[in-house]
């Protein structure tokens, strides 16, 4: 009898349009996603700040490999843990609330998908860069733009969307 209620529960669930939703749950929503805005501005400004107002190469390099000549020491296993469990428990909740109010839009579902699939693999590579920053080559530095950008684009693309459809 309880999968039952369970199937009506989930079918019911596919019927939601963002449009109908309860005006408080749109509040919410927009409240919820004006702080990831404010979130990503912050952020920007802290790395604003730690590499001394430039995002070039090998600023970023100097920043994790390190820099003797600038007394920028490179980053530890300890420092690199702690950055990654942060960035590992916050970035995919945020990802995951966002991505369910995405998927009940009214775009195409190959589209959804992909965008939902990239924002999830930019915040692997987000989790990752750093070790790779420290450790790897140095034309890895490349990929800490690359998934920036498409972490950045996809988290204002879903919200912004999400907002149009509930309107």
């Amino acid at each position: 009898m309880q999968l039952k209620g369970l199937c009506f529960c989930m079918k019911a669930m596919l019927k939601i349009k963002l449009n109908e939703l309860p005006t408080s749950i749109k509040i919410a929503f927009i409240c919820f996603y004006v702080f990831i805005v404010l979130g990503f501005i912050f952020a920007h400004l802290i790395l604003h700040f730690k590499l001394n107002s430039s995002f070039t190469p090998k600023d970023i390099l100097d920043y994790y490999k390190g820099n003797e000549a600038l007394l920028k020491f490179q980053k530890t296993p300890l420092e690199l843990s702690e950055t990654s469990h942060f960035h590992s428990f916050s970035s995919p909740v945020i990802a995951f609330i966002l991505s369910i109010f995405f998927a009940f839009t009214k775009l195409n579902e190959f589209f959804k998908n992909l965008i939902i699939i990239l924002c999830f693999i930019s915040i692997f590579m987000l989790i990752i860069n750093p070790w790779l920053l420290t450790f790897g080559p140095a034309f890895l530095v490349y990929l800490k733009y690359i998934s920036s950008i498409i972490l950045v684009f996809t988290f204002l693309f879903m919200g912004f969307v999400v907002i149009k459809n509930m309107l």
